[in-house]
């Protein structure tokens, strides 16, 4: 088991069962349909050690927003009686999780929270191939890194799709431009401007330096509208993809524009600084082999 706390939500199953109920219920927008969908998603679960987990946190979920229904409850106290996925744990962390478990039982029996409405998830807003946006840095973290308020460029390159289970919308595939700007510029600079790789700057030896090609375009999925940064970004104009899609297209890693900055802009843009990388049959490669510096 995939674990880090002995907490309720401390390990992947109850995170995936979560967050896999949650979406389904934006996805589909009824109550029944969600929980069926969600356990078919979760089907490598069932029978397993890890079983309990789902379903303590299939219960604790529906409970706070009021849908904690029969099939569920049942399921959660059968599983509650036999003190389920003590096993999982040793020690301390076990005579926790039996803490953890009565206090999820006494839950369980009290009046649940009130019948939260949950808004069902639209098709994603999708830019038009070729489309140059421009992206405002706002955080803490890019404050730190001496790039607050400059402007990134991106551009639409092509699109994928999600798995049914997340709803099979397609989302946006961008290439970023490595340079920053303290004003809005014309669109056609990107014809000027290098790649940004959506990749770490260096691999570990030689090996892994001819094997793996960076990674240089990007996936920007999001689930809620809230995700998608309108407000930072700007659009420039329509250009001309200047580097063909098929030298990026070989794989999409995907990031998604939820809290982008935080999670891997600012460091990207930062790891790439000062380093390079070269093309070889359409696809491109870092320059380097790891350092010390590079964690810095």
């Amino acid at each position: 088991m995939g674990y880090f706390s002995c907490s309720l939500y401390g390990n992947d199953a109850s995170l995936d069962a979560r967050d896999t109920y949650r979406i389904q219920l934006e996805l589909t927008g009824d109550d029944e349909e969600a929980l069926k969908r969600t356990k078919e998603i979760l089907e490598e679960f069932m029978g397993t050690d890890e079983e309990c987990l789902v379903w303590y946190a299939l219960a604790d979920t529906q409970w706070k927003i009021g849908r904690l229904c029969d099939e569920v409850k049942e399921k959660a106290f059968e599983f509650l009686a036999q003190n389920g996925g003590e096993e999982l744990f040793e020690g301390r962390e076990r005579e926790k999780w039996g803490t953890i478990l009565r206090k999820l039982e006494d839950k369980l029996n009290s009046p649940m929270k009130p019948y939260k409405k949950i808004k069902k998830l639209e098709p994603l807003e999708l830019w038009n191939m070729g489309d140059v946006y421009a992206y405002q840095f706002s955080t803490k973290k890019a404050e730190d890194a001496g790039i607050y308020k400059k402007y990134i460029l991106m551009q639409k390159i092509g699109e994928e799709t999600m798995t049914e289970d997340m709803g099979g919308f397609q989302y946006d595939v961008i290439q970023i431009y490595d340079r920053l700007f303290d004003e809005l510029p014309d669109p056609e600079v990107i014809k000027d401007i290098r790649l940004l790789p959506a990749d770490i700057p260096y691999r570990e030896n030689e090996e892994l330096l001819r094997t793996f090609p960076l990674d240089m375009s990007a996936g920007m999925d999001y689930l809620k509208t809230s995700e998608y940064p309108r407000k930072r970004l700007h659009f420039l104009g329509n250009v001309e993809i200047p580097i063909k899609t098929e030298y990026v297209h070989g794989r999409v890693e995907d990031f998604g524009w939820d809290r982008m900055e935080e999670c891997w802009l600012v460091s990207f843009y930062k790891w790439w600084q000062g380093k390079t990388y070269y093309e070889e049959n359409g696809l491109y490669y870092p320059s380097e082999i790891y350092k010390e510096s590079d964690d810095e």
